[in-house]
């Protein structure tokens, strides 16, 4: 952990580390969204999983892509779990500052600057189906979503960032031009 908490500092970004429970407390409000009440008025916040790689790419050149055929950036809400896990090592976690919108077929919804949540059980899009799959921002995104802290998988803590990072959504070619 002291390693990846070096590469961290080697960033020049001033955080502090505060106990995982503290930060849902006060920075992270977990709940239970009643998703297809929520999702236009109180779903501020989202994360994602990656690895440590990733994260101090993603914290140096403040901009994310994702890696599928839809291009989008891909982000989870918070569910009501303390205990979510870290597949690839790393927990970030945004404030999102922007519009939102239900969406089933991705295909019709691609705009930039919108936090889409896509729902699993499609075509028909309802309170009848309540199955949140994901949430998307697409490419072009250039305000709206601010990376405020992580959690490495192998600590019990959490990285707060002193100032938030504003991130952009890129494709992943941008992202390979913008490093060379």
């Amino acid at each position: 952990m002291d390693e990846q908490i070096k590469e961290i500092d080697d960033l020049g970004i001033e955080y502090s580390i505060i106990n995982k429970n503290d930060f849902y407390e006060k920075y992270y409000p977990l709940k239970s969204y009643n998703f297809w009440e929520s999702v236009e008025t109180d779903i501020n916040y989202i994360q994602h999983r990656t690895s440590l790689k990733s994260t101090l790419n993603i914290i140096k050149t403040k901009q994310m892509f994702g890696n599928d055929t839809n291009k989008a950036a891909h982000f989870e809400i918070p569910t009501g779990s303390y205990n979510m896990p870290c597949e690839n090592g790393i927990t970030l976690y945004f404030k999102w500052a922007g519009k939102q919108m239900l969406a089933c077929d991705d295909k019709k919804y691609m705009e930039k600057d919108i936090l889409y949540h896509l729902s699993g059980n499609c075509p028909a899009l309802s309170k009848k189906h309540q199955g949140y799959w994901e949430s998307r921002i697409y490419p072009g995104t250039k305000s709206g979503l601010y990376l405020f802290a992580f959690k490495i998988e192998e600590i019990n803590n959490i990285i707060l960032f002193h100032n938030h990072i504003e991130l952009e959504i890129v494709t992943k070619q941008e992202l390979q031009q913008s490093v060379t």
